[in-house]
């Protein structure tokens, strides 16, 4: 197992990640959803401990472990008193090895799971969201629900879960992360005390992107709801391209990071179109995609629509000014300092990273890779990723 260590001075928090990247786009058609409960029964309790011995441990020892399922990694994350790192690591370490699955749980776990997709159904922004999504990547992609659809779910059985287990290499596809105020031999004994396995020949699951874009780039569903909500994306450059994944991301701030960016400002503010903007980019290995919104009144949506993709084409066709480029560039890394603060964070970052096979100081490099976004690329991949041929539009009205 790859362990990464950062060593922060007069910190009395560490934080703590185990990162793999086996998750949702590792699944085939058939074990959509499996990576999800079994991640998510790991929490519950294991051979040695019920639930409630887990939670009392945890409050006793001050830690918490929290799951968190991207799209292209799975990650166990958490912060504890420095002091009582190893009691940490070492409660990690019965949940990710001596499992112990609950079939109530199992039971409790697939019914909020379909309580959520119900209340996503009622929820306009959500359904709108959600049915955008299945046009870009289709019904049955591994790349939608890390849960599955309700089919999936009411098809799961336990055995799915243990056999999905089996099929991890603890040793070989895991990548840990600490961050604190510690020595880095200790961090190290410490982690092939509690983690060190051997390790296989070959890893059983590759992650492998399932998804069939519609052919209809153009959707209207009437529901009589008393506003009108818009979404507008399509496929982007994916995260091994690094420089274009960078200026994305810039991209993504200047057309709608926040207050001062150009759908909120033109939108919202000028035209008085939209109560609600955004943009928005996430990238795998294998591919990326980007996400605008707009919820304005039913009055309104057709303006609001040609305006959003008015403002789409204005950076295809000229070049961001240099006071715009450089206030977008200086709120991520101010961000990026901002989320620095947060040991568990930083933790999660070394290790999701790790996972996806980047070299450490690709996370310590972040900032100057910003630095460096200039008009010229910002213009070549808003040319490239911003046509209309590749927007995919979602109204509800």
């Amino acid at each position: 197992m790859q362990v990464l260590f950062k060593q922060l001075k007069n910190k009395s928090i560490s934080g703590f990640s185990l990162s793999t990247p086996i998750s949702q786009i590792c699944e085939t058609t058939s074990t959509i959803g499996h990576n999800f409960f079994c991640s998510s029964l790991l929490l519950y309790k294991t051979q040695k401990h019920s639930h409630q011995e887990l939670q009392q441990f945890s409050r006793e020892n001050g830690f918490n472990i929290r799951l968190i399922h991207h799209l292209d990694t799975t990650t166990f994350r958490g912060k504890c008193l420095s002091v009582n790192l190893k009691k940490a690591l070492s409660m990690l370490a019965e949940i990710i090895y001596l499992p112990n699955f609950d079939r109530n749980y199992l039971s409790l776990l697939t019914s909020a799971a379909l309580d959520e997709i119900r209340r996503d159904n009622d929820f306009p922004v959500s359904y709108a969201y959600l049915n955008w999504y299945k046009m870009l990547v289709g019904n049955n992609s591994n790349l939608f629900r890390s849960s599955g659809n309700p089919s999936h779910i009411r098809s799961l059985h336990l055995k799915d879960i243990q056999e999905w287990y089996e099929k991890w290499d603890i040793g070989k596809d895991f990548y840990l992360g600490i961050v604190g105020n510690h020595k880095p031999e200790e961090v190290l004994e410490l982690c092939e005390q509690t983690f060190g396995l051997a390790k296989k020949a070959s890893q059983s699951l590759y992650p492998k992107p399932l998804y069939s874009p519609s052919t209809i780039h153009f959707k209207r569903k009437y529901k009589k709801t008393d506003q009108a909500i818009i979404f507008n994306g399509g496929f982007a450059c994916p995260a091994v391209s690094r420089d274009e994944n960078t200026a994305f991301y810039v991209l993504s701030q200047i057309l709608g990071g926040d207050i001062s960016s150009r759908f909120y400002y033109i939108l919202r503010e000028k035209y008085g179109y939209a109560y609600q903007t955004g943009f928005e980019f996430h990238s795998l290995n294998e591919l990326g995609f980007w996400s605008a919104y707009a919820f304005c009144d039913r009055d309104d949506y057709r303006n609001c629509l040609t305006l959003m993709q008015d403002i789409l084409y204005s950076l295809t066709e000229k070049e961001v000014a240099e006071d715009e480029l450089e206030n977008a560039k200086q709120y991520l890394i101010g961000m990026n300092r901002f989320e620095d603060e947060s040991v568990s964070y930083t933790a999660s970052m070394m290790s999701n990273l790790s996972a996806l096979g980047y070299e450490p100081e690709y996370y310590l490099s972040r900032e100057e890779r910003i630095r460096k976004v200039n008009p010229e690329i910002i213009q070549q991949i808003a040319r490239k990723w911003l046509l209309p041929e590749n927007q995919y539009i979602y109204l509800l009205l």
